[in-house]
């Protein structure tokens, strides 16, 4: 197995887990799914735990992973030709939140930049400058949180 292999097997993973966890999926298949197995256990006093492991997209990661090394192992480079689009899906996903953020950042920035008062302010007021500066310490502390 080499490294390509391996990304495309940890990306597929990810997608597939992801998609039963918290995705609809097409025709809302995994929503009913989940509903399903919450529904089919409401008369145990706890919930089953094939719903906690429907819902839980660390521990459905753990049988996918089981899975697709399987197949892996059974079929070998054939395999990842079938899992690709997953792979390419998680792909896509990662590339789309890395702009929202570097867009989110790059708005910010604008904003911390950007004075409340007028250039053409000989002195601007200091309740205007501390404005100001609370504003610049409210989003640096937004962006720590991210």
């Amino acid at each position: 197995m080499n490294t390509l292999h391996l990304l495309i097997l940890i990306a597929a993973t990810w997608r597939l887990a992801s998609l039963v966890a918290n995705e609809e999926g097409p025709y809302m298949l995994f929503h009913r799914l989940r509903k399903w197995a919450k529904r089919s256990t409401r008369r145990w006093v706890r919930r089953s735990r094939f719903a906690t492991l429907l819902e839980c997209e660390w521990c459905n990661s753990i049988w996918f992973g089981a899975v697709l090394a399987l197949g892996y192992g059974l079929l070998g480079e054939n395999f990842i030709w079938l899992i690709l689009p997953l792979a390419l899906s998680s792909g896509t996903i990662v590339l789309k939140l890395v702009v929202h953020v570097l867009k989110g950042v790059d708005t910010r920035l604008d904003k911390m930049n950007t004075p409340p008062f007028q250039a053409g302010d000989s002195y601007p007021s200091l309740y205007k400058i501390k404005l100001f500066e609370e504003q610049k310490e409210k989003i640096f502390r937004k962006e720590v949180e991210l």
